[in-house]
């Protein structure tokens, strides 16, 4: 776990494989009704707001790049930003001991607060 969450790979053919299945999904959705119903209403009411986007296009899917994940893995997997649960029948100091041990030198930057105008107020006609 210590390696996943602290040294992800993301090795080049897992993430071909991944980008091509996401993409399969998108042009699956978009023969669905609802989802083109529910895409439509989204827009209507938010606009450009990411509130308005339900799921990312078959373009958007086609342009990601691996290190573009990164990237996002980097910003968003910090310790600041998780949270280790633990259940089960152990000792609790001893398994603080080992938390500290495999993630104590976790270290990463605190990521910027993301901050987005407040969605349309949608009115009725």
């Amino acid at each position: 776990m210590n390696e996943l969450v602290r040294e992800a790979a993301f090795p080049d053919a897992e993430f071909e494989r991944e980008r091509r299945q996401k993409l399969e999904e998108v042009k699956l959705e978009r023969t669905q009704p609802g989802f083109l119903a529910s895409e439509r209403l989204r827009k209507v009411l938010f606009g450009v707001h990411p509130y308005g986007q339900v799921s990312p296009s078959e373009a958007q899917v086609a342009a990601y790049k691996r290190e573009d994940l990164q990237a996002v893995y980097r910003e968003s997997y910090t310790p600041e930003n998780a949270l280790l649960l633990l259940v089960g029948d152990f000792d609790s100091q001893e398994m603080l001991k080992t938390a500290e041990k495999v993630f104590g030198g976790w270290k990463g930057v605190k990521p910027a607060a993301k901050t987005f105008a407040a969605p349309p107020n949608p009115r009725g006609r």
